[in-house]
């Protein structure tokens, strides 16, 4: 992934955990960092697989507790720092 990739990554994951606090909807970034994972991937085939993962967060984000929901969220957290590296 390029540095700005990376850096729109942290960004939006930043936003995703605020909204997650506040209880506030933070699905539409939460789709926008999937779909920017995606796309650094410079791989054609896995933007495809978005509408799967957009299934996924529908899914996910249905979860009734709010600490297990922050606590997949820091997921996020990993998953940047491991493309970053």
């Amino acid at each position: 992934a390029k540095e700005e990739d990376i850096t729109a990554m942290k960004r939006i994951n930043e936003a995703i955990m605020k909204k997650a606090i506040a209880e506030e909807d933070y699905i539409p970034l939460d789709r926008e960092l999937h779909i920017r994972i995606a796309q650094s991937t410079q791989n054609q085939v896995i933007p495809n697989l978005i509408p799967i993962i957009d299934s996924g967060i529908q899914l996910f984000n249905i979860l009734p507790y709010k600490v297990e929901r922050l606590k997949a969220l820091e997921v996020h957290n990993e998953i940047i720092e491991a493309i970053e590296h």
